[in-house]
C-alpha cells in the first residue's frame, strides 16, 4: 500500500538504471538544480507602525491632531525574508495590503520605525524603516515606493515620476568588518544575529547595535541628507527660495570602549570563601577563569538586551549584562531552580551616556548583580527609567539607576532573584513584593510575552499564549508601600481576553487614538454602547487572576465621572500561526477608595478587646498572615460565581465575611476598591496616607503594596485576523473529496475508483498548538465534490454567452456559417445541469431554403445559418424590457441583431447592417478582430448617460467602430469611426520599423464612476492661489520650524505656540487635509491605489483603445456622440484628443511597460520583439459590491481598479491604477505575477505533429481574423469581483486584501495543449442557479482527452475552494487553505487502500499532539501534614548521606542520576508569599483517522504518558513464516507473499526524568477497518495489531523496503536501522546496519537506501536478498547535521539533496569512477546554495510539462498525451522528478532539476540581472545564496563552494521587465527573448507540485 499514484511513480522510476538486487549502476550524469518559492513566508514576527504611504500629520505637538482614517500610520509586518505594509481601513475594521516584498535576499530579524525620516520639497515629510539582517550584521535604511519616493521622483522629473517597485536604501550599514575584528578569531559571534534599539525623542535618531551577542556595540546617528537641491519659485512671494529634498542616513559608527567602561563598574570578583569558589573553582578547568577575562573578554560579559533611556540631553544607553568576573556568563536555565546562592547568576545593568559627534562614553551608574537572573529584555520608559521583564518577576529602575520596585509574577522568584531584590529566607520586605493588593497573587511566567506601551504608565502584556494582561506603573500618589512608606509599584491584571489562534505570540504593536469624546472615527462602531457611556459598576476579583464588572450588591462603588476613556488598536503577530487586529477601550486611571464595613460587624469588632489587643500582638499577626498565604492559594477555601464582563464570562470570589482577625486580614488581601464620587477624593495626600481598603488596618501593618487607582481595558474586540500557516512540516499527496453518491451502483464504483486517478491536492500540517492544523495546496477547478456542479461533454463549440434575466444561454459552434445551441439550467432531484432546447420551441420563423442566401431579418437564419460572434443582454431604457443584439457574420457582410421574447418565442426587433448607412463614405473596416459591449465596473452605479448600449469593435483595417444603441420610440444605431491616424506625428519621427504603425488593436467599453480621472484640480477651481495664500501668510513672522526647533523652543513658549495655533485654525480645512486627500484613491494604501471608496454615485461610459505603437488612449463616450449627430461619422484623433480625452499614454502598453503615465516622455520601443496588445479589460478586483445581509461592512477599500493585457505574443500584463501624494494624476503600475503566460515551444511542436499526422485541422481561415474575447470581468462569484483570462494558461485576478492576486484554473480530464490555441474555449457568469440575487455561477468550455475538439462543459456554483474562512491567495496562482484542528499535526499520511478510502471519503491518518498547560497544584497543598513533609525530608538526607559515604569508598559517582533526582526535588519548592506556580506546558501525543471530505475525526488513539510519536508510514507487509528466513537460497523464493496493509508508527518513551535516562522506542503497527453499514455513515475504527519495544532509542524513521517481490519493514531507531520482517503476527529483525549518532531519515528507492544521519551527514546503502546484508556504497564524509533528506532525478541522473542546520542545500551524487569519490566511496558534491529558510522534509512530485500543465487530473492527461505521441516520456525531460518542501517560517518551494542547455542559459542570466537589477535594500542575492559554512567542526569541512543551484525567484523577476530591457539582458548574455521565456516557462511549471 503506497501512498500516491505519483509517489508509485517516483518510487519506481528514480534511479530505473539500476539492475537487480546487487547491482549498484546509476548514472553519474550531473543534475543541474534550481530553487524556487511557490508562496512566501507567511505569520508575522515583526511590527512596527509608520507613515510610509502618506506624509506623518503636519501638527508639530501632535498632541492636538484628529484621529481621522487620513492619519493613520501603516502597520508594517516582517517574517523572514518578507516585508509587507499594510493598511487600516477604519470602514470595514479590516487591514488592507498595500504592497508585499516577498523573497528579499536576507532574514529581517529587527525592525523599528523611524519617525520624519524623509522631507519633501513641499514641506511634508514622511518615516522610514530601519532593518537588520540575520548572520553578519547588516542594516538598510530603506523607503518603499509610492509615498515619499513617487513624490521625489513627480519633483524631479515633472511628470507621473519613475516606478522602481523596490524598497529604496538610502544608507547601508555593514559592521561585519568591525566584529571580525573585535572577535579576535573567533567564528561563533559572525553567526549572532545583532539586536539594535533606537531613540524616541523626536531629535535626530542614534541607533546603538549589539553585535556577536555582545562582542561589541555600535553607536551612530542618522543624520538629514540632502536627496537632490532643485528651486523652486514662490508666486505668492515673488522670491526664489531653496528648497531640498532629504532623507536619513547613517553616519560613521562609533564603537563603545566596553573594556575601558568596564573598569568604572563596581563588578564584585570571586572570593575563594565564596560557595562558587570551593564548588567550581577548585576544578582545574576553572582556575584561570579570573585571571583571562581582562584579556579575553570586554569586562561586560553576556549582553542581553540594551534601551535607550528618555529624559536625557545626550543619548543614554543601558544594557543589561552579565557578571564575568564571578559567574562567568548567563547560568543555564536547567539550574535555576536550585534555591542555593551559587547556583544563581544574576546580571548587571548599565547605563552608558554617548556622544558620538566626540566619540566619548561614560558610565552614569551601573547596578552589578542585581537583576534576577532570569532577566532577559529591557524596555524604556516613556517618561524616564527602564523596565527589565524576566520570566519570574519585573523589575523598574528609575533614571538615576535606583530599584524603585519589583513585582514577582510566580512564586519561583526565590530561584532566580538576586539578594538584592529578595529578603533572607523566611523574612519579609525587600524590594520584591507580590502583585499589589487587591489584584490577585499571580501565577504566571513572562517568558516569550511582548509587551508595549499605550500611554505614559500603561502597558499592554501579552503572554506567550496570547493572555493579555494589563501591566501598570503606580507612583507614590497611587500605591501605599510595604509598612505605610512612599512607594512604587507594578501591578499586573488580566484583561479577560486571550487571542486565539496564535500558538506563541512573537510581537506587540500598540498604536494608541485619542480619547473618545474628542475623536469622530468610524472606530467607535465597533464598540458597544457601555464602553462610551459606562454604568456604575465595581471592580472585583475572581479566582482565575481575571477583573469582573458587577453590580446590585450592597456597598457598591462607582466609575469616577471624570474617568478618561481612550481607544488604540493593537496588533499581535505570530510567526506560528495566525495574527490579530484589536480594538481596545482603556478607562484610564480609575481613583478608588477603602469599602465599609457592615454595621453589624463595626460593632462586633469594637465591642471586643480580645481581638484588638489579638491584633495588636506581632506574633499572632505574623502567623495570621502566614496562614492567609496558605489560604489564599489553596483552591478548597475559595467559593464562585460567574460574572460578565463584557462578552467575556470570568469568574468572581464571594468575599463576604465576619469580623474576626482572619477575616480581617482576609479582606486586606482581598478587598475590593470603589470609586468615590463624593468631596474625600480630594483630600490631602497626608490623609489619603492613612487609609487602607479596610477600616481597622493602618497603613504599618501592611505587607505587600496596595494601589489606590488602576487602568481597565474594557470591550477589547478583534477587528480583523491575518492568517499564518506557522511551521510547515513533511506532508503528503492526497485525492480531492468528490460528491457523496447516493445510489447503490454509483457507490460501488466509487469503491472501485482509484481515488488518485483523479485531481489530487498536497497537504501538510502546520502550526503548532491553538494555531495548529493543515494546510492544503490546490488550484481552483479541482473540487468536483464542492464547486462543480454538472460536467456534460460537447463537440466544437466556442464561446458561451448567458443571457440570466431570459434564461437562456447561446453556445456558439465553431465553424463558418454553423450558428449557436441554445441552452437552460435543468433542476432534477438536487441535481442542477444545462440541458439543450430545440430551435423549434423559440422560434416561430419559416426555415429559408438551404441554398438561398440567409437574412438578417429571419430569426431562425441568425441563429442556425450565420456566425454568431457575441450576445449581449441589456435592459431597454423606453420600456426597460429586455433584450439581447447578436453580432452576427455571413461571409463578408456583418449585423447588429437585437431580438426580444415575447410570448415565449425570439423575434426580431431591429436588423442593423454594418455599413449600410456610410452614405458613400470610404470607409475601411475589413474583417471584424474583436468586440466589446459596454459593462459597468460598479454594479451599485447608476449610468449618468442617456445611451442604451455601447459597442467597440475593431477592424483589420486598423480603425476601429464606437456604437451607440438606443431606442426613443425607433431604433437609432450611431456609429463613430476612430481612424488610425496614419499621418506620423513629430513624437514618432524616431521610430522605425514595426511600432510606425498606429493601427488600433484592441478595444474595451466600460462604465465606471464620472469622477475617476478628474484631478483636484479639476474640482477645486481656483481655491489654489487662495490656499497659496493662506501659506504663505502662515509661514511668515518666523514661524518656519522644524521638529528640533520645535521641541526645544516653541513647546516650552506658550505664547508663541498658541498663536502658531491659532494661525494653523484659521488655515482653511481643505489647506489642511492637502496631504490626505486622494479621493478617490485608497486612504492611505501603497502610492494611493485607486478603489472603490469615494467614488461619484453616477458612472459614465468610457471607450479605452490600444494602438500598434504601444499608445493608451481613454475617451468619453458622451463627448465622443456629442460631436456629431450624423450616423457615421470618421474621427481622427486630434478631434477625439481635444474634445473627448480622458486620459492617455503615449507609450509602452503591450511592451511591458513598468508605468503608463500621461508623461511626454517616450518609452524605448523593443527591437526585436513584436508585441502590442490583442486584448484589454478595465475591471475592479475585490470583495463585490451586492453586499451580503449578514455582512454589514464597507469594503469599499479593498477593492482596485485594474487594468489587464495580453498581447499578441500570449504574455498578460497586470496594472493597477495609482494616484500618489506628489500627483493627483491617475498612473497605471504594473504588478509583479512571476509568471509567464504565453504557449511553450512545447506546444507549437506538439500542435505541428498533430497536424501533421492529420489529428488535428489546421484553423479555418473565414474566421481566422475573429477571435473571442478571452479576458472575461466577472462579479460576485463567492462575493468577489474580478476578471477570469481563458489563455493559455487559464487563471483567475482576485483580490488579496485589496492588493490583485492570480490563481491557477484547473480542468479537469483537459487535453493536452496543442489541439486548440486554449484550452478554455468559452466562459460565462453572470447567473445564479439558486436565484440568489448577491451570488453568481459560471461555465467553462474546455478541451477535454478524446480525439481533437472534444470538449466538456463545466457548471460551477462559485469559488468557494478558492476563497475560504482560512484561506491565501500566494499570487503566484496556488491557493492555500488552512485548516484549523487546534493540535500540533507532527506527520499525515494518506491511506491508499480501495477497501478504507474512495472517491468521496478520502480517508488521512494524523499523528497528533495536543500542547496542555498542566496546573501544578500539588505544590501548593500536597495533602501532608508539616510533620510528615520533614519526616520525609529527613528520609532523603539520610539517603543522600548514605550514597555520599558508598561513593567515597567507590561505589559510584556522586553525580549518578539517583543523586541528581534528590537535588532536582529541591527546586520544586515554591515561596507563597510572592505566588504560586506557573502552568507547565505539555504534549499528549494521539494517532487520528480523519475523512478529508468534512475533516471529521473518525477515531483516536492516545498513546502511553511520556510517550512521544515521532514517524509513521502506511505502507504493506509480506506475511513470511519464520522458518522461510534461514538460508539464503530456498526453493520458495518465487513463492507468492500475502501483503498485509499497516499503519505503522514509530514512538520514543520518556521518563518524568527526562534525557537523564536513555530514551527507547517502540514499533506499533495499527490496521483500518471498516464498521457498521456501508450505505449509512461512513465508520471506521483503529485496530491495534501489534507492538514491539525498541531498546536502541527512539524510533525516528521507518519505511518499507521491497526486494523480489518481498516486503519488509525498516526502522531507524537511536544509530542504527533494523530491517523487520513480519510473519507469525509478529516482527523479526533479519539485518541491521549501524551508523554514528541518530538517524534522521531513511528514504528507499529499488534495493538503495538512502540514510541520514542527524550529526554525521549521508550514508548511500544497498540491500541484497541473497543474504539480506545492507551494505554500505559510499557516504558523505563530510560533519553536516542533516535536517531533511530527498533525491532529485532526470532520466537516469540521480542526486541526492541534503538539507543541513545552517539553512543549506547540498546536492551530492554517488560516481564511484571519479577522483573525488576515493575509490568510490565518498558521494561526490555537485552542487550547493544557501536556502536561507530551515525545512524538516523534501518531497518528490512528477515534473509536469506545459502541455499538461492545465490539467487538474495529471494521469488521465499524460495517458491522452502519450497516445497522441507515443514518443513522449522517452525523454530525460520528460523523466524528471523534483522536490517540494514546506519551511518552519510558514513558506513553501520547490525543487526542480533542469537540463544542461537551460540550466548554463539561466545561470548566465543569473549573474547578469544580479549586477544589472536593482534590488530590494540593496541586498546582494549572490551573496545571499553563497554556502554557510558551518562553524562547530568548520576545520573539517571543505572551504570551496560549489554554486551550481539557479536561483528561480531572481531568474523569474526577466519575466516582470519591459521588453527592451528583456532584449538587452538576452543580448548581454548571446541568447533571444523567446528562449529565455521558454525556459522560465519549463521552471515555473515543473515547480509546480499541484
Amino acid at each position: 500500500m503506497q501512498t500516491t499514484q505519483s509517489s508509485k511513480t517516483a518510487s519506481t522510476k528514480i534511479g530505473s538504471s539500476g539492475g537487480g538486487s546487487g547491482s549498484t549502476s546509476v548514472s553519474t550524469k550531473q543534475v543541474h538544480p534550481a530553487i524556487l518559492s511557490t508562496f512566501a513566508p507567511t505569520g508575522c514576527e515583526l511590527s512596527t507602525w509608520a507613515y510610509l504611504t502618506l506624509p506623518r500629520p503636519t501638527d508639530s505637538n501632535l498632541k492636538s491632531r484628529s484621529a481621522n482614517s487620513h492619519e493613520l500610520p501603516n502597520l508594517v509586518t516582517a517574517h523572514s525574508n518578507s516585508l509587507k505594509i499594510h493598511v487600516v481601513d477604519p470602514m470595514s475594521g479590516t487591514l488592507v495590503l498595500a504592497s508585499s516584498y516577498d523573497n528579499l535576499a536576507g532574514t529581517i530579524t529587527t525592525l523599528h520605525a523611524l519617525p520624519n525620516a524623509a522631507g519633501t520639497a513641499s514641506g511634508r515629510k514622511y518615516d522610514g524603516l530601519l532593518i537588520g539582517f540575520a548572520g553578519q550584521p547588516r542594516m538598510s535604511i530603506v523607503y518603499p515606493p509610492g509615498g515619499l519616493l513617487d513624490e521625489l521622483s513627480v519633483s524631479s522629473s515633472g511628470g507621473g515620476g519613475g516606478w522602481s517597485g523596490v524598497l529604496t536604501a538610502s544608507s547601508i550599514i555593514d559592521l561585519t568588518p568591525a566584529l571580525i575584528e573585535r572577535s579576535l578569531g573567533s567564528v561563533s559571534p559572525l553567526e549572532q544575529d545583532l539586536t539594535c534599539c533606537i531613540t524616541q525623542d523626536k531629535k535626530v535618531p542614534t541607533v546603538a547595535v549589539i553585535l556577536g551577542g555582545g562582542v561589541s556595540i555600535a553607536a551612530f546617528h542618522l543624520h538629514k541628507s540632502k536627496y537632490d537641491g532643485k528651486m523652486s519659485h514662490d508666486p505668492s512671494s515673488n522670491r526664489e527660495k531653496s528648497i531640498q529634498n532629504w532623507w536619513r542616513t547613517a553616519s560613521d559608527p562609533y564603537f563603545l570602549p566596553l573594556s575601558k567602561l568596564a573598569l568604572t563598574v563596581p563588578m564584585s570578583r570571586v572570593t575563594a570563601s565564596s560557595a562558587f569558589y570551593q564548588k567550581y573553582q577548585s576544578r582545574s578547568s576553572h582556575t584561570a577563569t579570573g585571571q583571562n577575562v581582562s584579556k579575553f573578554s570586554h569586562g561586560f560579559g553576556d549582553i542581553l538586551s540594551s534601551a535607550f533611556l528618555s529624559g536625557y540631553t545626550e543619548p543614554v544607553l543601558v544594557i543589561l549584562h552579565s557578571n564575568p568576573y564571578r559567574y562567568g556568563g548567563r547560568s543555564c536555565t536547567g539550574r535555576l531552580g536550585h534555591r542555593s546562592s551559587y547556583t544563581r547568576t544574576p546580571l548587571c545593568l548599565t547605563a552608558i551616556s554617548i556622544s558620538i559627534l566626540q566619540r566619548r562614553s561614560v558610565v552614569l551608574w551601573s547596578l552589578p548583580d542585581a537583576m534576577p537572573s532570569d532577566a532577559f529584555e529591557c524596555h524604556s520608559h516613556p517618561k524616564g527609567g527602564v523596565l527589565v521583564v524576566g520570566v519570574n518577576e519585573v523589575v523598574y529602575v528609575d533614571c538615576s539607576g535606583k530599584i524603585k520596585c519589583c513585582t514577582a509574577v510566580n512564586g519561583w522568584v526565590r530561584s532566580t532573584g538576586s539578594s538584592a531584590l529578595l529578603p533572607k529566607l523566611g523574612s519579609f520586605g525587600g524590594i520584591m513584593q507580590p502583585n499589589p493588593s487587591p489584584l490577585p497573587k499571580l501565577s504566571i511566567q513572562l517568558d516569550g510575552c511582548r509587551l508595549s506601551f499605550v500611554n505614559d504608565n500603561v502597558a499592554m502584556l501579552a503572554l506567550r499564549d496570547g493572555t493579555l494582561y494589563t501591566m501598570e506603573l503606580h507612583d507614590e500618589n497611587e500605591c501605599v508601600g510595604v509598612g505605610g512608606d512612599d512607594a512604587m509599584c507594578i501591578s499586573l491584571s488580566p484583561v479577560g481576553k486571550r487571542i486565539g489562534g496564535l500558538g506563541m505570540i512573537s510581537t506587540l504593536s500598540v498604536l494608541p487614538l485619542l480619547k473618545i469624546q474628542e475623536i469622530e472615527v468610524d472606530f467607535g462602531k465597533f464598540l458597544d454602547e457601555s464602553s462610551l457611556n459606562p454604568k456604575k459598576e465595581e471592580v472585583v476579583k475572581d479566582n482565575s487572576d481575571s477583573l469582573a464588572l458587577s453590580s446590585g450588591k450592597k456597598n457598591k462603588s462607582v466609575w469616577k465621572d471624570d474617568a478618561s476613556s481612550s481607544l488604540g488598536l493593537v496588533f499581535a503577530g505570530s510567526r506560528m500561526g495566525d495574527s490579530s487586529l484589536l480594538l481596545y477601550g482603556l478607562k484610564d486611571k480609575v481613583e478608588l477608595i477603602p469599602l465599609e464595613r457592615e454595621s453589624d460587624d463595626e460593632e462586633r469588632s469594637s465591642h471586643d478587646p480580645k481581638r484588638k489587643r489579638e491584633d495588636d500582638t506581632p506574633s499572632n499577626a505574623q502567623v495570621k498572615k502566614e496562614k492567609l498565604e496558605l489560604d489564599s492559594l489553596g483552591p478548597s477555601n475559595i467559593e464562585s460565581k460567574e460574572q460578565k464582563i463584557g462578552n467575556d464570562t470570568t469568574t468572581v470570589t464571594d468575599d463576604e465575611g465576619n469580623s474576626s482577625l482572619e477575616d480581617m486580614l482576609r479582606l486586606e488581601e482581598e478587598a475590593l476598591y470603589g470609586l468615590d464620587s463624593d468631596e474625600d477624593m480630594h483630600a490631602s495626600r497626608e490623609q489619603q496616607r492613612n487609609i487602607t481598603l479596610l477600616p481597622g488596618i493602618t497603613p504599618k501593618q501592611l505587607y505587600r503594596p496596595q494601589i489606590r487607582a488602576m487602568s481597565v481595558f474594557q470591550h477589547t474586540k478583534v477587528l480583523d485576523s491575518l492568517t499564518g500557516l506557522g511551521p510547515i512540516g513533511p506532508g503528503c499527496t492526497g485525492p480531492t473529496a468528490g460528491r457523496e453518491s447516493k445510489d447503490a451502483v454509483s457507490m460501488f464504483r466509487h469503491m472501485l475508483r482509484t481515488p488518485s486517478k483523479g485531481s489530487v491536492v498536497n497537504v501538510h500540517p502546520c502550526g503548532y498548538g491553538s494555531s495548529g492544523g493543515l494546510v492544503k495546496l490546490s488550484n481552483s477547478g479541482m473540487h468536483p465534490g464542492l464547486t462543480i456542479e454538472s460536467e456534460i461533454d460537447c463537440l466544437d463549440v466556442g464561446a458561451i454567452f448567458p443571457c440570466p434575466l431570459l434564461g437562456y444561454f447561446f453556445v456558439q459552434k465553431k465553424g463558418q456559417n454553423s450558428g449557436c445551441i441554445i441552452m437552460r439550467v435543468s433542476k432534477e432531484e438536487n441535481l442542477t445541469a444545462l440541458e439543450e432546447i430545440s430551435i423549434d420551441s423559440v422560434v416561430d420563423d419559416s426555415a429559408n431554403d438551404e441554398n438561398s442566401i440567409p437574412s438578417f431579418h429571419n430569426v431562425r437564419d441568425v441563429l442556425t445559418r450565420m456566425s454568431i460572434l457575441s450576445v449581449k443582454e441589456f435592459q431597454c431604457r423606453d420600456d426597460l424590457s429586455t433584450r439581447c443584439i447578436f453580432i452576427t457574420r455571413f461571409g463578408s457582410a456583418y449585423g447588429l441583431i437585437i431580438l426580444s421574447f415575447t410570448q415565449g418565442k425570439f423575434v426580431i426587433d431591429h436588423s442593423h447592417f454594418i455599413g449600410s448607412l456610410d452614405d458613400g463614405q470610404m470607409i475601411d473596416r475589413e474583417c471584424l478582430v474583436s468586440a466589446s459591449f459596454v459593462e459597468s465596473l460598479n454594479a451599485s452605479k447608476l449610468l449618468a448617460d442617456a445611451e442604451d448600449l455601447c459597442l467597440g469593435c475593431v477592424w483589420s483595417s486598423g480603425n476601429a467602430s464606437i456604437f451607440n444603441i438606443s431606442k426613443q420610440g425607433s431604433w437609432t444605431i450611431q456609429e463613430f469611426i476612430i481612424s488610425r491616424d496614419v499621418v506620423k506625428r513629430q513624437e514618432d519621427i524616431n521610430k522605425s520599423g514595426f511600432y510606425d504603425d498606429r493601427r488600433i488593436t484592441a478595444i474595451d467599453v466600460f462604465a465606471i464612476p464620472d469622477n475617476i480621472f478628474e484631478t483636484n484640480s479639476q474640482t477645486k477651481g481656483t481655491s489654489g492661489d487662495d490656499e497659496k495664500d493662506d501659506s504663505a501668510h502662515c509661514s511668515s513672522d518666523g514661524f518656519n520650524f522644524d521638529e528640533d526647533d520645535w521641541e526645544l523652543y516653541v513647546d516650552g513658549d506658550e505664547n508663541v505656540s498658541n498663536e502658531y495655533s491659532n494661525r494653523k485654525q484659521e488655515m482653511k480645512p481643505e489647506k489642511r487635509m492637502e496631504a490626505s486627500e486622494m479621493a478617490p484613491s485608497r486612504y492611505n494604501s501603497l502610492a494611493g491605489y485607486v478603489s472603490g471608496a469615494g467614488l461619484s454615485k453616477h458612472n459614465k461610459s468610457v471607450l479605452a483603445i490600444t494602438r500598434q505603437s504601444g499608445q493608451l488612449d481613454i475617451y468619453d463616450v458622451s463627448k465622443v456622440f456629442s460631436l456629431s449627430e450624423a450616423n457615421v461619422r470618421i474621427l481622427s484623433y486630434e478631434e477625439l484628443k481635444s474634445r473627448a480625452l480622458l486620459w492617455n499614454s503615449s507609450s509602452g502598453c503591450g511592451q511591458g511597460g513598468s508605468i503608463l503615465n500621461q508623461s511626454s516622455i517616450y518609452s524605448r520601443y523593443p527591437l526585436t520583439q513584436e508585441s502590442y496588445p490583442a486584448e484589454i479589460r478595465f475591471f475592479f478586483c475585490g470583495p463585490s459590491e451586492s453586499v451580503k445581509p449578514d455582512d454589514t461592512r464597507d469594503l469599499s477599500l479593498m477593492r482596485s481598479l485594474c487594468f489587464l493585457v495580453e498581447t499578441n505574443q500570449g504574455d498578460t500584463q497586470l496594472y493597477t491604477a495609482t494616484k500618489s501624494n506628489g500627483s493627483d494624476v491617475m498612473s497605471f503600475e504594473r504588478v509583479p505575477l512571476h509568471l509567464v503566460a504565453r504557449p511553450g515551444r512545447d506546444e507549437k511542436r506538439h500542435r505541428d505533429k498533430l497536424i501533421r499526422k492529420g489529428i488535428a485541422k489546421v484553423a479555418d481561415g473565414s474566421n481566422a481574423m475573429y477571435r473571442n474575447n478571452r479576458l472575461h470581468r466577472f462579479f460576485s462569484i463567492s462575493g468577489e469581483d474580478g476578471l477570469f483570462a481563458a489563455t493559455s494558461r487559464p487563471m483567475w485576478f482576485l483580490s488579496e486584501r485589496g492588493a490583485p492576486s492570480i490563481v491557477y484554473h484547473r480542468l479537469r480530464h483537459c487535453a493536452p495543449a496543442g489541439g486548440a490555441d486554449v484550452p478554455i474555449a468559452g466562459f460565462c457568469s453572470g447567473f445564479s442557479l439558486y436565484s440568489q440575487k448577491t451570488h453568481s455561477d459560471f461555465i467553462t468550455v474546455h478541451e477535454r482527452i478524446g480525439r481533437v475538439g472534444s470538449q466538456r462543459l463545466t457548471l460551477c456554483n462559485g469559488l468557494s475552494d478558492v476563497f475560504t474562512t482560512h484561506g491565501i491567495l500566494t499570487g503566484k496562482g496556488t491557493c492555500v487553505e488552512k485548516i484549523p484542528l487546534g493540535v500540533t499535526v507532527r506527520r499525515i499520511e494518506y491511506i491508499d487502500d480501495p477497501s478504507i478510502s474512495n472517491v468521496a471519503h478520502p480517508i488521512f491518518a494524523m499523528l497528533v499532539s495536543r500542547e496542555v498547560d498542566v496546573v501544578q497544584s500539588n505544590l501548593i497543598n500536597d495533602g501532608l501534614t508539616e510533620q510528615q513533609r520533614n519526616q520525609i525530608k529527613e528520609e532523603k538526607e539520610r539517603q543522600k548521606m548514605a550514597k555520599q559515604v558508598e561513593a567515597d569508598l567507590g561505589g559510584f559517582d556522586i553525580e549518578h542520576e539517583w543523586v541528581e533526582q534528590i537535588e532536582r526535588d529541591d527546586c520544586f519548592e515554591i515561596e507563597k508569599r510572592y505566588g504560586g506556580p506557573p502552568s507547565i506546558p505539555q504534549s499528549r501525543y494521539e494517532l487520528w483517522i480523519i475523512d478529508s471530505s468534512n475533516w471529521e475525526i473518525l477515531d483516536t488513539f492516545q498513546f502511553d504518558e511520556f510517550e512521544h510519536g515521532m514517524t509513521m508510514k502506511s505502507l504493506s507487509l509480506s506475511d513470511i513464516p519464520p522458518d522461510m528466513t534461514g538460508s539464503s537460497n530456498n526453493a520458495d523464493d518465487d513463492m507468492f507473499h500475502d501483503e498485509v496493509p499497516f499503519l505503522a508508527v514509530g514512538t520514543g518513551v520518556i521518563d518524568e526524568d527526562g534525557e537523564d535516562v536513555s530514551s527507547r522506542g517502540r514499533i506499533i503497527l495499527f490496521q483500518l477497518r471498516r464498521t457498521g453499514d456501508r450505505t449509512a455513515k461512513f465508520e471506521l475504527e483503529l485496530h491495534f495489531v501489534y507492538d514491539k519495544e525498541i531498546s536502541l532509542g527512539p524510533v525516528t524513521a521507518l519505511n518499507g523496503l521491497t526486494c523480489e517481490g518481498k516486503s519488509r519493514l525498516i526502522v531507524g531507531a537511536g544509530a542504527e536501522i533494523t530491517l523487520e520482517q513480519w510473519g507469525s503476527d509478529k516482527l523479526t529483525q533479519v539485518g541491521f546496519f549501524h551508523c554514528y549518532m541518530q538517524i534522521q531519515d531513511v528514504i528507499v528507492f529499488k534495493n538503495f537506501i538512502l540514510l541520514s544521519d542527524a550529526y554525521d551527514s549521508l550514508h548511500f546503502l544497498v540491500y541484497r536478498e541473497s543474504d539480506k546484508s545492507l551494505t554500505l556504497l559510499a557516504k558523505d564524509y563530510e560533519p553536516t547535521s542533516m535536517y531533511a533528506t530527498g533525491l532529485l532525478s532526470r532520466g537516469g541522473s540521480l542526486s541526492f539533496v541534503c538539507h543541513d542546520d545552517r539553512q543549506n542545500l547540498t546536492f551530492l551524487s554517488y560516481a564511484p569512477r571519479e577522483i573525488a569519490a576515493r575509490g568510490g566511496n565518498k558521494l561526490v558534491s555537485r552542487a550547493d546554495c544557501h536556502l536561507g529558510t530551515q525545512t524538516t522534509a523534501l518531497n518528490s512530485h512528477f515534473c509536469r510539462s506545459s502541455l499538461i500543465i492545465n490539467s487538474a487530473t495529471i494521469d488521465s492527461s499524460l495517458v491522452a498525451l502519450k497516445q497522441q505521441d507515443p514518443l513522449h516520456g522517452k525523454a530525460d525531460d520528460d523523466q524528471r522528478f523534483g522536490l517540494h518542501y514546506g519551511t518552519v517560517d510558514g513558506g513553501f518551494g520547490s525543487i526542480t532539476p533542469m537540463n544542461e542547455g537551460t540550466y548554463w542559459r539561466l545561470a548566465a542570466l543569473q549573474s547578469v540581472m544580479s549586477n544589472a537589477l536593482e534590488s530590494d535594500c540593496s541586498l546582494s542575492h549572490r551573496a545571499w545564496r553563497l554556502y554557510r559554512r558551518s562553524t562547530r567542526r568548520g576545520g573539517c569541512k571543505s572551504n570551496d563552494r560549489r554554486k551550481g543551484v539557479i536561483d528561480g525567484d531572481l531568474v523569474m523577476k526577466y519575466v516582470d521587465l519591459s521588453i527592451p530591457e528583456q532584449e538587452d539582458l538576452a543580448s548581454a548574455i548571446g541568447s533571444t527573448v523567446d528562449l529565455i521565456l521558454d525556459n522560465l516557462l519549463d521552471l515555473s511549471f515543473s515547480s509546480s507540485c499541484c
